[in-house]
């Protein structure tokens, strides 16, 4: 049984259906995915049709309270950087907010988690006392992904870096992104470089 699959997946109306299947620990590229795809496959835009199974669970069956269960192991990271993170708040605090949300991190534990994150990822500790306003969209996009892997998710969806990385540094960030992850599977939407 695959991690996660897609089957003829309607976006829009009038649109292809798509089908994918993802397993443990694989690398997916598609490099000419449609807008909307990762969104929908994260169930963040419901689908016009077809199914989305994350572990053998129909995700598109399922309510948003318990969405919200499955998403803490099926990331995804998309959008503007520069909107997704609050520009006044130290990267530290948006690094550690998932842990709390998702009431995973003990006494001490979420400094030593977003420190290995962010290292992971190429950010250097200290920035992590820094306001995440004062980084460049790139770092922002680090910062995102790392984010993401503070969960330690099943499934990382990274959706269109390419909106807002440079063409030259997209092949290290994918790099990065593909050491950074663990046994995660890695699904990887627009191109490389």
């Amino acid at each position: 049984m695959s991690l996660f699959a897609a089957t003829s997946l309607v976006i829009a109306p009038g649109a292809t259906p798509i089908s994918l299947s993802i397993e443990p620990g694989e690398v997916r590229v598609m490099v000419d995915a449609h807008p909307e795809l990762g969104r929908s496959l994260a169930l963040l835009k419901r689908p016009q049709a077809g199914q989305v199974l994350y572990d053998g669970q129909d995700l598109t069956r399922l309510t948003e309270g318990a969405l919200r269960k499955v998403r803490r192991r099926l990331q995804y990271v998309g959008g503007d950087p520069r909107r997704a993170l609050l520009s006044q708040q130290t990267l530290a605090r948006a690094l550690s907010e998932p842990l709390a949300i998702h009431k995973l991190a003990g006494p001490g534990d979420p400094r030593q988690r977003i420190e290995a994150a962010a290292r992971t990822l190429g950010l250097s500790v200290t920035l992590l006392d820094r306001s995440v306003g004062s980084l460049s969209t790139t770092l922002r996009w680090r910062a995102l992904v790392a984010r993401a892997l503070t969960l330690d998710p099943g499934l990382l969806i990274v959706d269109s870096p390419a909106a807002y990385v440079g063409a030259a540094l997209l092949p290290g960030l994918l790099a990065d992104v593909t050491a950074a992850r663990g046994a995660a599977g890695l699904l990887w939407l627009g191109p490389v470089g």
